[in-house]
């Protein structure tokens, strides 16, 4: 037993040390003499040694550094993360087929680096992140350092480093270079990784706005184009979407839908509105071209936002969670607002006598019942175990009191079917406003939790009203 444990400790303690000594062999390295010698250089190939990744890479404003070997695919997606840390000043993990690419950034600067899955340990992806920071930190380490013509320097003016603030951007980055080559209007589509629907997140400029957003049917030419990986054409929108034109006093152009291949994976898909055969061989080449520089870019662009997603979503009911509630409540310019916590009443009983499946399918059904009570613009997430909340923005207490009733009698009505039994529950509720009950927005949770708290108290299957704070 003694064994057991310390082994793992004394594996973790290593690693610790290493990451000490290879933080300051990294600030030696930068630690450049007059005579121009490569500190940057050397401080990236000190974090390929002490992590074992194959590849590694260094970004900046005025270049980027790179060492070691990586697939051209692999290098642009790790390039395009690096950027992207390098302007949102966080961390990053991107998963591909068989590596993991790490980045990490300070606002100024961005380092990534690529490792084998099969050799990122548990606990490895804390200390690489410490040591891309101490990387990214240098302020010599790009610029005046990299050798002019150097073999590993990219200009600023490749696509990789215009670095993809997001994946709007990115993609209407892509529309509107498309257009250029092809002279004629583009549309973006991407795939979302979770649901595999594809819809129009780009169009170029002076396009038909109205295709933003646009869900494609799987059986039209974009739908066959992004989950066949092969050129499609249409005459009409219908063939194109699966869906009729907006505007049918509108005629609409024929297009051609190139699919985007990141690696082995079709993202999404280029739209051009117009017929295969007006486009030339030499444009085709050219757009050929532009799709293979962009299509890395915005494949990490989609799986950073996939990540996101996944980070503010509860897995089970596919509700925002708690963390992505408290984001939507901090937006600014919210002058009045309710929020409601509502709890499962004996939730624990139902775990107890049908078992944690059917307390799961309890708690997505109670999730189908939120979304169907709730405007475009409210929020219903997961908050807890059994608990879950309504954020209501612009909703006095009579509004909110009167959607809090309508949920907890849809809730007390619904009669489920799990294995041949009736399974029913019900459900308590509390409810805070602002700026009725709190002043500040950011009490608006604990003043809703109390009188949540009020009506288990009180017998449940009940809804009670926060008392003014002031």
């Amino acid at each position: 037993m003694v064994t057991v444990v310390f082994i793992p400790v004394l594996t973790f303690a290593l690693g610790v040390l290493v990451t000490i000594l290879v933080m300051q062999r990294i600030r030696a390295a930068e630690a450049v003499s007059e005579d121009g010698s490569h500190g940057g250089a050397q401080a990236l190939e000190l974090v390929l040694r002490a992590t074992g990744a194959g590849f590694g890479c260094l970004v900046g404003g005025e270049g980027e550094l790179i060492r070691g070997a990586a697939s051209g695919l692999v290098r642009n997606q790790a390039l395009a993360v690096a950027r992207l840390a390098m302007h949102d000043e966080r961390a990053h993990r991107i998963e591909l087929e068989t590596d993991v690419i790490l980045a990490a950034g300070d606002g100024q600067r961005g380092a990534a680096v690529v490792i084998g899955r099969d050799a990122l340990g548990e606990e490895a992806p804390g200390r690489i992140y410490n040591m891309l920071r101490m990387l990214a930190e240098s302020s010599e380490a790009v610029g005046t350092q990299i050798p002019a013509g150097s073999s590993d320097v990219l200009t600023p003016g490749s696509w990789a480093a215009a670095g993809p603030e997001s994946l709007e951007i990115v993609a209407n980055r892509l529309a509107d270079l498309a257009v250029q080559i092809v002279r004629h209007q583009t549309a973006v589509v991407v795939i979302d990784r979770t649901t595999r629907r594809a819809s129009i997140v780009a169009v170029s400029k002076r396009a038909d706005r109205r295709l933003l957003g646009l869900l494609v049917q799987p059986d039209s030419a974009v739908g066959r184009a992004c989950h066949e990986g092969t050129p499609m054409a249409a005459a009409t929108l219908k063939e194109l979407t699966g869906l009729d034109s907006p505007d049918r006093r509108r005629g609409f152009p024929a297009a051609t839908v190139f699919p985007l291949v990141s690696g082995a994976e079709t993202v999404g898909a280029l739209i051009v509105f117009a017929p295969r055969k007006s486009l030339s061989e030499l444009r085709l080449r050219e757009l050929s071209t532009l799709l293979n520089e962009a299509t890395p870019q915005l494949g990490a662009a989609i799986a950073i936002r996939a990540a996101e997603t996944r980070a503010l979503t509860d897995h089970l009911t596919g509700l925002p969670n708690r963390r992505a509630l408290e984001r939507v409540m901090s937006l600014p310019g919210v002058e009045r607002a309710s929020l409601i916590c509502i709890d499962i009443d004996h939730f624990k009983q139902v775990n107890d006598t049908y078992g944690h499946p059917a307390g799961d399918a309890v708690l997505k059904q109670i999730a189908r019942i939120l979304r169907a009570s709730l405007r475009d613009r409210d929020v219903a997430a997961r908050t807890g175990g059994e608990e879950f909340s309504l954020w209501l923005p612009d909703t006095d207490l009579t509004d909110a009191l009167e959607v809090a009733e309508r949920v907890r009698k849809k809730v007390e009505s619904t009669i489920m079917d799990w294995q041949g039994k009736s399974l029913r529950v019900t459900c308590s509720g509390g409810i805070a406003t602002f700026p009725d009950a709190v002043g500040d927005i950011r009490n608006l949770y604990p003043a809703a939790d109390r009188a949540l708290y009020r009506a288990k108290e009180r017998g449940r299957n009940r809804v009670e009203v926060s008392a003014p704070s002031h």
